[in-house]
C-alpha cells in the first residue's frame, strides 16, 4: 500500500513508483512538465497510476507493461 503527499513531476513520481515496486522506468518523446498534486494514503500503485493519469491528460500517456512503466508523451500541440 501506498501513502504519499506528492507536489512535482509526473516523472520524477513515477520514477520512484517503479523504484519502489522493483519495476523498470522509462520515457519516450519530448520531456516537458507535467505537475501532478497527490495526497493519498493506503493507496494500490495502480490507484496511484490512474490519478496520475487524470492529472496529465492529453499530455502523456503512461503504459503499464510487464515488469516496468513507460511515460510516452505526446507532441506539443500547436
Amino acid at each position: 500500500m501506498i501513502t504519499l503527499n506528492w507536489a512535482g513531476d509526473a516523472l520524477q513520481l513515477l520514477a520512484k513508483l517503479a523504484h519502489d515496486h522493483r519495476l523498470t522506468f522509462a520515457f519516450t518523446g519530448v520531456r516537458l512538465p507535467l505537475p501532478v498534486r497527490l495526497d493519498v494514503q493506503n493507496s494500490t500503485i495502480e490507484s496511484v497510476i490512474a490519478q496520475v493519469r487524470a492529472q496529465i491528460g492529453y499530455r502523456a500517456q503512461i503504459v503499464e507493461q510487464g515488469e516496468g512503466l513507460l511515460l510516452q508523451y505526446n507532441p506539443p500541440r500547436p
